[in-house]
């Protein structure tokens, strides 16, 4: 009796012992991942199974409306594992396959957020890390080429691609050498015209690196020289633009304007190095730049940049951020505008603002936004000369070739947001062609460029 009441009491204590905790992103390689997340995952591998330069528009929907089905996070995590199983995992891939899931993942940062892709490219890191102590040449080629062409596509900066090469200069193995190799053969002109500076530092580093070898007589890390001399003609090419940068295929020109009507630019993930994206102890939002988060710490000197002399600067970037204007260079601009004296005014300080790149887009974005159409809802009431103003204008237009004419009511038709505004401008030009009938050819090419919802340029 005694031994059964002990056999009971260790039956008890065992099935009391607490078992460790494992973080809900390492449940799926300790084998105890939910039902519900591994069914996930199997749709997430069927679909990217079957992903392709026809269908990645479709299928980026599919798995957007799939990721919002589970946490965030947690979702992250499957999808990165298994797009990078795809790509990293089995037969040489060459760019085009490297292109469809690079344009995957762009449309799908565009769609769920820019975290995806900035967990994505530390998911990568790590993966590349991994696979270049086992010496696994054909998983590094198909990463590197996946990374190559996330640069192509908008999801991360050259800065972190010449970052990765500054890393793969100092150790200059066999290995490191094709990495070069494929990155430069990918994105090499790319990356030059963004950063022409750090191309030649990435030269420099590669030839004393490779001189430093060549007199230490290194045998441990042979490097082939047949490989060497070919890196080196192909860097020398790049550097000298003699390199023409491959031609966009039809489908990629398709892809391309899929992405843009995304507003792909506003996922490019900028500050990022690759020390940083193999960092264990990354927190919160470590993918954005300490310098580019605006926060209301930093909207007093906001306010102080866009016009030291404006006292209601902080009142107007309230204003702002109720209008959506979420980035300093939107605030910069509206608060400019809002405080001008006059046009003049307001004009010379647009000048002193230092915008990067298409930012000064911006600008025109607001006046048709928020000027122009405040006045065409006041149309009937409006004063004569103030409607002639707009008459001018649209004459004005109305007096270039078709294929601008096109291009320029297109750049409104591209933009949901601007849904009431397009209205506007058709309302307001039908009112124009009402009293010159000689304007209605180029009304209707207007009108049919104000639907062109897909973009499509002349």
């Amino acid at each position: 009796m005694e031994s059964c009441g002990a056999d009971i009491v260790l039956e008890n204590v065992s099935a009391k012992t607490p078992t460790k905790y494992v973080a809900p992103h390492l449940r799926s390689r300790a084998g105890n991942e939910l039902e519900e997340h591994s069914q996930i995952r199997r749709q997430v591998r069927g679909l990217l199974n079957r992903l392709s330069e026809s269908n990645v528009e479709s299928i980026t929907g599919e798995m957007s409306v799939l990721m919002r089905s589970i946490p965030h996070g947690i979702a992250s995590q499957i999808f990165g594992e298994e797009v990078l199983a795809s790509c990293a995992h089995g037969p040489r891939g060459n760019e085009q396959h490297a292109a469809v899931f690079a344009a995957f993942v762009a449309g799908m940062a565009s769609s769920v957020g820019i975290d995806f892709g900035a967990k994505l490219m530390a998911l990568l890191a790590k993966t590349f890390e991994d696979e270049y102590h086992k010496e696994d040449n054909i998983s590094l080629r198909n990463i590197t080429l996946l990374l190559s062409q996330l640069c192509i596509f908008g999801v991360c900066s050259s800065e972190l691609i010449y970052d990765f090469l500054i890393v793969l200069s100092k150790r200059l193995t066999e290995i490191d050498v094709s990495t070069i190799l494929t990155v430069l053969q990918c994105c090499g002109m790319k990356i030059r015209a963004d950063d022409p500076l750090a191309m030649k530092i990435f030269i420099a580093s590669v030839q004393n690196r490779n001189e430093l070898k060549a007199s230490c007589g290194d045998d441990q890390e042979k490097i082939n020289g047949r490989r060497m001399e070919f890196m080196l003609e192909t860097i020398c090419d790049i550097k000298n633009n003699k390199k023409r940068p491959k031609e966009d295929t039809a489908p990629h020109t398709r892809i391309k304007k899929w992405l843009q009507k995304l507003r792909v630019e506003d996922i490019l993930v900028r500050g990022l190095s690759w020390s940083k994206l193999l960092d264990p102890n990354k927190k919160g939002q470590w993918w954005l730049p300490a310098d580019i988060a605006s926060t209301a710490d930093n909207v007093e000197e906001v306010a102080n940049a866009i016009d030291k002399e404006v006292l209601e600067a902080q009142q107007l970037l309230q204003l702002a951020a109720a209008q959506r204007m979420n980035t300093d260079a939107r605030k910069a601009i509206f608060c400019i505008i809002m405080s001008g004296e006059d046009y003049i005014d307001a004009f010379e300080k647009l000048l002193r603002l230092d915008l990067h790149g298409k930012q000064d887009r911006e600008i025109m974005r607001f006046t048709l936004q928020f000027c122009l159409w405040d006045h065409f809802k006041e149309l009937d009431s409006m004063h004569l000369t103030r409607t002639m103003h707009f008459r001018m204008l649209f004459e004005a237009i109305f007096e270039y070739p078709d294929s601008l004419i096109w291009n320029v009511f297109t750049r409104v038709a591209v933009t949901p947001e601007l849904e009431s505004l397009r209205h506007g401008i058709e309302f307001f030009i039908k009112y124009i062609v009402e009293t010159n009938k000689s304007l209605n050819e180029k009304f209707k090419l207007a009108k049919k460029a104000l639907n062109n919802a897909e973009g499509v340029l002349m």
